[in-house]
């Protein structure tokens, strides 16, 4: 334009600048910030739902629903205000634009009607610069309308970035996980005055000392809440020791790949709405029906499970809903039996067993791990021949 009508050009260069730099540019700006406030109304909103809901039937018992009920209407509504108000500042932006781009072209036409009663330029070339204009114009409005986006995109950057920031500290990046030796090297594992505790729990593991190697088993017992369950947490990883020092391999046991090489039956079980043998074989994806049954022996439930209509292929229900509690632990169990692990960290393994049942457990499970070490929590008392005894919180 400036090289076929300087003086038209020129008339119409700060409006277009104006709807296409200058507007966008403002509106990505202050995008982020409605998109923050946005983030952060829908964050509260979703606390506000799901926090009753894990509670629903005592709320519902004790007629206090309503209220929670209330609190989540309230913050619905806060969200879908800000969620309006962006879409008016949206649309705001956009008629803007619009208003500069007719503006421009109003100046172009003025100016270029001019040129043409002078011949600088004929009518044709008038019209060219007219439609080149409402062309870009085009591109500018979509521009606009994709600020938000850009400022929701940028809030969840900010977001996740502080999630990992938070999560995972400058030593941590800095780790990079060992592969454990290999099967044939004998495990060992050395706890040097370790303490560990739960966030806001009374009492944890004080200063522990251990020494196991390949084929010892370990018992664990003590107190309601002395931190039998804490440590088994903390060997699995889900649990950041407060001090001391741990290793296995003589190595450090944080800096050692521990993904098909450790067991961990835990307080929560994850027993899933899929059937029993599939459930089983998230532990061996290769595991024939023969492997199956062999470890629902070893666990006692394969008289159970023959007993079934569709046996292997009953479905048990999310977080095996048709089963008792001693059952989907064991089930739980029988998933880790399917493969060795050089470290196996079983709590409460005997939940729902009579004594001829635990016994024969025991023995199954002393020679599943007779070349690695097993570490069991229980509250029953054991008297099985090379069984170690460890008390907490006496």
């Amino acid at each position: 334009a400036a090289w076929l009508a300087p003086r038209a050009a020129a008339t119409a260069a700060l409006p277009l600048l104006l709807a296409g730099v200058a507007l966008p540019a403002w509106a990505a700006h202050h995008a982020q910030a409605w998109a923050q406030q946005q983030a952060h109304t829908a964050e509260q909103r979703r606390t506000a739902l799901l926090q009753p809901l894990a509670a629903i039937t005592a709320l519902l018992q004790w007629g206090q629903w309503a209220r929670f009920a209330q609190r989540f209407q309230q913050q619905d509504l806060a969200h879908q205000t800000i969620v309006q108000a962006q879409h008016r500042w949206q649309r705001r932006v956009l008629l803007g634009q619009r208003l500069g781009l007719a503006l421009a072209a109003g100046l172009l036409l003025w100016q270029g009607a001019t040129a043409v009663a002078q011949r600088s330029i004929s009518a044709a070339l008038l019209l060219a610069l007219l439609l080149a204009l409402f062309g870009l114009g085009e591109a500018l409005q979509a521009l606009g309308q994709q600020v938000m986006a850009l400022g929701l995109a940028r809030a969840a950057q900010d977001r996740l970035n502080a999630l990992l920031q938070a999560s995972v500290s400058p030593q941590e990046s800095a780790t990079r996980l060992e592969p454990p030796p290999a099967a044939q090297q004998p495990i060992t594992l050395d706890i040097d005055n370790l303490s560990a505790r739960h966030r806001g729990a009374l009492n944890g593991v004080e200063h522990l000392d251990l020494h196991l190697q390949a084929g010892d088993v370990l018992w664990v017992q003590g107190p309601s809440g002395a931190g039998k369950s804490t440590l088994l947490a903390v060997l699995a990883g889900e649990l950041e020791p407060l001090s001391g020092d741990i290793r296995a391999w003589n190595r450090p046991y944080a800096h050692i790949d521990w993904n098909g090489r450790l067991g961990y039956l835990g307080q929560t079980l994850d027993v899933f709405d899929l059937t029993l043998a599939e459930n089983l074989r998230l532990g061996q994806t290769q595991a024939s029906d023969a492997d199956l049954w062999r470890v629902l022996e070893q666990v006692a439930l394969a008289d159970w499970a023959r007993a079934l209509p569709q046996q292997l292929d009953t479905l048990v229900g999310e977080y095996g809903a048709t089963l008792s509690g001693g059952q989907a632990r064991r089930v739980a169990l029988a998933r880790l039996l399917l493969k060795p692990q050089d470290l196996l960290l079983l709590d409460e393994p005997l939940a729902g067993l009579d004594e001829t049942n635990r016994h024969a457990l025991l023995h199954q499970l002393q020679e599943h791990q007779r070349h690695g070490i097993l570490i069991i929590v229980s509250h029953h008392a054991v008297a099985l021949p090379g069984v170690r005894h460890l008390r907490i919180g006496d």
